[in-house]
């Protein structure tokens, strides 16, 4: 799994539109215990998973919002971990290229900012 984060000031809903629309996927809402809030939106892109959550993971104090990469096994493409932090990165540009918001990705080595768009 490959994490991105990030802060704005809308709620999920409104989050969701804004970051969905730059990546050109249509989200899918999702309900779970296991994060903060108790809802989640998630969108399928080229076998991965791509899911936008309130952010209870790392960095919350930085950050209220996570943007998680994953392998989407109901696509049946193979990727791997390279191709996941690869993918997390174009995700990452994308928005910070479109957005005025700085996108942080995680990396081993710590975070890597990326700066946001001048409005």
């Amino acid at each position: 799994m490959a994490n991105l984060f990030f802060s704005l000031p809308s709620d999920l809903a409104a989050t969701t539109t804004t970051i969905f629309r730059v990546i050109g996927a249509s989200s899918v809402e999702g309900d779970s215990a296991n994060v903060l809030g108790g809802t989640y939106t998630m969108a399928s892109v080229l076998g991965f998973k791509i899911k936008l959550e309130l952010n209870s993971y790392d960095y919350e104090d930085q950050y209220n919002y996570m943007l998680s990469v994953t392998e989407d096994y109901a696509t049946g493409l193979r990727v791997d971990d390279a191709m996941e932090e690869a993918m997390a990165g174009i995700v990452a540009q994308l928005l910070s290229k479109n957005l005025p918001l700085a996108i942080a990705q995680e990396l081993s080595d710590g975070l890597h900012i990326y700066a946001g768009a001048v409005s």
